[in-house]
């Protein structure tokens, strides 16, 4: 998948030195997540990238828990409703990326759908008896999602992928070694501008102060985020809402285009010489084609039964098998 917003940094896999080295010269979407909740300062986060202090564990037993099951997980979604809609393809790939107009900005994704949506996973340590029924309820909008920054974290992935939306997955293993997909949940998490713009100004800042060692002057800290129910059905309604509003918009784009080319198009029929219907040049075919009248089917089968030439049933015998058309009316 390619895009002009964003570069995919090729054999670049997450987890290696290579990648540890890679995220000190760049902002992320935990680190800048962590800065907008309050959870990290400025000065500890510039720190850990200077190599001041260490950063925390990566192999404690939730974290390793967490990477055993992530490709569980990211599987299980693909076989969903949701999950097939997003990539038919099956496939949803983890790359690492940076904002071509931001090279400072990264994001290590958990997936990235051939509809170019982001994936963030969350599995929620098996032994944890207080935060993972919040967490699978409520997602990103949970006690320990906002505590942790997750809603800021999804927001930096739908900006670093110009998405208009992200898939919250979360999970909790019954015994920690067993995927479950009853603990299994998924939210659709639609992009939030002002979120964005906080983040933005927050990356912006750490790398002034990362250049000048001037703090800047930035309101960072928990902000309450009402939650939304999430079941299959509104994720999908979701969805639609979210690609019908990029339909609305481009289709207005074209609108004006459109027009213009009906009307050169009119004026090339109208140029065809009297008694010709159709003209061939090197890169076009102008055709003016007579349509035929349609008839009233319905007004022809009363006029035959009213003048006994056709019964009711011997009409119902020509009809067709019933078709059906989807509508969906957004309120």
């Amino acid at each position: 998948m390619s895009s002009s917003f964003y570069r995919i940094v090729p054999e670049l896999e997450q987890g290696t030195s290579e990648w540890l080295e890679f995220r000190k010269r760049h902002i992320t979407g935990t680190e800048v997540a962590h800065l907008w909740s309050g959870q990290v300062k400025f000065e500890q986060l510039r720190d850990e990238k200077l190599g001041l202090v260490s950063k925390p564990q990566l192999n404690t037993e939730p974290v390793l828990e967490g990477k055993f099951f992530e490709p569980l997980i990211r599987a299980h979604l693909l076989t969903t409703p949701l999950g097939r809609k997003l990539s038919p393809s099956g496939e949803c790939p983890t790359p690492c990326l940076e904002v071509v107009s931001e090279p400072y900005f990264m994001v290590s994704l958990d997936g990235l759908t051939d509809m170019g949506i982001p994936v963030e996973i969350k599995n929620s340590y098996s032994k944890s008896k207080t935060s993972y029924k919040d967490v699978l309820e409520n997602g990103s909008f949970s006690k320990t999602g906002k505590n942790a920054g997750y809603y800021a974290q999804v927001q930096w992935e739908i900006y670093c992928t110009d998405a208009p939306c992200a898939v919250f997955c979360t999970h909790k293993s019954l015994d920690g070694k067993t995927f479950c997909p009853d603990n299994f949940k998924t939210q659709i998490i639609k992009r939030d501008p002002e979120v964005i713009k906080e983040l933005v100004a927050i990356a912006h800042g750490f790398k002034e102060f990362m250049d000048t060692g001037k703090l800047p002057e930035l309101k960072v800290g928990k902000r309450a985020i009402t939650p939304e129910p999430q079941d299959e059905v509104v994720q999908l309604i979701e969805l639609y809402k979210t690609q019908n509003e990029a339909y609305e918009a481009a289709n207005a784009a074209l609108k004006p285009l459109k027009e213009q080319r009906d009307e050169t198009a009119k004026l090339l029929v109208e140029l065809l010489p009297e008694g010709v219907n159709k003209l061939e040049t090197s890169d076009c075919s102008i055709v003016r084609e007579e349509r035929k009248v349609s008839i009233d089917v319905e007004e022809l089968s009363q006029y035959l039964v009213e003048h006994k030439l056709m019964s009711v049933e011997q009409i119902d015998t020509f009809r067709r098998d019933a078709s059906y058309a989807n509508r969906i009316r957004l309120k």
